[in-house]
């Protein structure tokens, strides 16, 4: 950082290896003669060929190092965190400048009981000026119209200096739906396929987060032994304490099973191809429930397909046609006769977040195919079929289906953004068998909320 003329007295010398011993400073010096400045020998103060040092401060050509901090033109640097002309830079993470006031974590910006912003500014003009200390989960900086902060570097400073209501980090990821932190499935295991017991999910706070983890990692859990309750929906709102179902056009919790001249095609008899639930609805909820009520009839096996794991496949083997799934609309529709009940969309079958896998909508059921056919141009329909035909041969592979029996006191919560359940055609061979399931429907907002949130838990934050 400094350069100056070689000594050609030993005078100069002398005083150049004082000031090497500030710091840890080791000049390169050449061409210097005689002694130093008068001036020089004030009390405190060095000079020599411009360099002043005084008070553990060295400024040379505009450059000022004390206590670790650097200034040169324009960059400070402590602690390995700079002010740079956009921003900070901290650890390889940059901040704009308009990103650190939003993240600034003083008593006057932000509140750590509801963990919201009480302040928020957009003005592009206000910038870092100073950095004043680094701490290990915080920076205190000073912004150029006066105001003096916190930005967090960590985790745990973004909830800013006080005592917090903690979450629990290790579920945060699969609870966010973020795909590396998800377990694509292509057949049966014992994994997919565990079985809980109820008195398992229901004895302590932790073994039901972990139950309704596996159900977010998997996309589909399974617990038997569920009380016979008079509305099923109590396993959900009381046992697991993620609140009532999402209301829906089938009431909060539909009655799945043999309706003569029914509305639906899930109360006949017949085989249900693998689909998910609501691709007609605007945001349709993402947890479903199934439980068995009765099941005395020949056949109706259920099972469950991961679309994620062949979707997966599908990019990787064929992006074009992946890339058709995620843009090109689809139409669905429910408006059976007699009803009131009339519900449209249009929608690819493959939602991204950014990109992660996020949703599949996939039920071949309730496809307005007129509407495609007037909506669509000619070429993009080919394109489209050829890759749903691809996707499709894929997920209709015997090999990847989870098959089960469902008996009374089964519950299986399964991912409908993400899993297809359908069932074998079944028969009723007397007046008294009958396949009896009742489904309903959880935000999955709620199921996280339940997952992540622990009461009376702080976190040890420093100031």
């Amino acid at each position: 950082m400094f350069s100056l003329l070689k000594p050609k007295s030993a005078g100069c010398l002398r005083s150049l290896q004082q000031l090497a011993s500030i710091r840890g400073y080791t000049p390169q010096c050449r061409g210097i003669s005689g002694g130093l400045p008068e001036h020089s020998k004030r009390e405190g103060v060095r000079v020599t060929d411009g360099i002043r040092v005084t008070d553990g401060v060295r400024v040379t050509d505009g450059v000022r190092v004390t206590d670790g901090i650097r200034v040169t033109d324009g960059v400070r640097v402590t602690d390995g965190v700079r002010v740079t002309e956009s921003g900070v830079t901290d650890r390889g993470r940059d901040l704009l400048h308009v990103e650190t006031r939003h993240l600034c974590r003083c008593p006057v910006c932000y509140d750590t009981h509801s963990h919201q912003k009480l302040l928020v500014t957009y003005d592009k003009e206000v910038r870092v000026t100073d950095i004043l200390k680094v701490s290990d989960n915080y920076i205190s900086v000073r912004w150029s119209d006066g105001h003096q902060g916190l930005i967090p570097r960590n985790k745990a400073g973004a909830y800013g200096p006080a005592h917090v209501t903690s979450l629990l980090e290790k579920y945060y990821d699969v609870a966010m739906r973020w795909n590396s932190a998800q377990v694509f499935w292509t057949s049966q295991d014992e994994q997919n396929f565990k079985n809980f017991t109820y008195e398992e999910v229901v004895s302590s706070d932790e073994a039901t987060r972990e139950f309704l983890a596996h159900y977010m990692r998997y996309g589909i859990a399974f617990v038997s032994g569920v009380p016979n309750y008079t509305d099923p929906a109590d396993f959900t709102g009381h046992d697991l304490n993620v609140g009532r179902p999402s209301v829906t056009v089938f009431d909060p919790v539909d009655q799945v099973r043999y309706k003569p001249g029914g509305d639906n095609a899930a109360y006949t008899t017949l085989e249900l191809p693998g689909h998910t639930d609501l691709p007609f609805y605007n945001d349709s909820p993402s947890a479903q429930f199934f439980t068995c009520l009765k099941n005395t009839v020949q056949g109706g096996e259920a099972f469950w397909i991961d679309t994620f794991a062949a979707l997966q496949e599908v990019r990787e083997e064929r992006p074009d046609m992946f890339d058709v799934l995620t843009k090109v609309p689809v139409y669905f529709k429910l408006d059976p006769a007699k009803t009131l009940k009339n519900l449209y969309q249009s929608v690819p079958v493959v939602e991204l977040n950014g990109s992660d896998l996020r949703r599949t909508r996939d039920h071949m059921n309730t496809t307005d195919d007129f509407q495609f056919v007037i909506s669509t141009d000619l070429e993009t329909r080919k394109e489209w079929w050829a890759a749903y035909s691809y996707y499709k041969s894929k997920v209709e592979e015997e090999s990847r289906k989870i098959t089960h029996v469902m008996r009374p006191g089964d519950v299986i919560v399964t991912d409908n953004w993400r899993v297809l359940h359908g069932r074998k055609a079944f028969f009723v061979t007397s007046e008294e068998a009958q396949r009896h399931v009742a489904t309903w429907y959880i935000s999955w907002s709620h199921i996280q909320n339940r997952v992540l949130a622990v009461k009376d838990a702080f976190l040890d934050l420093e100031s």
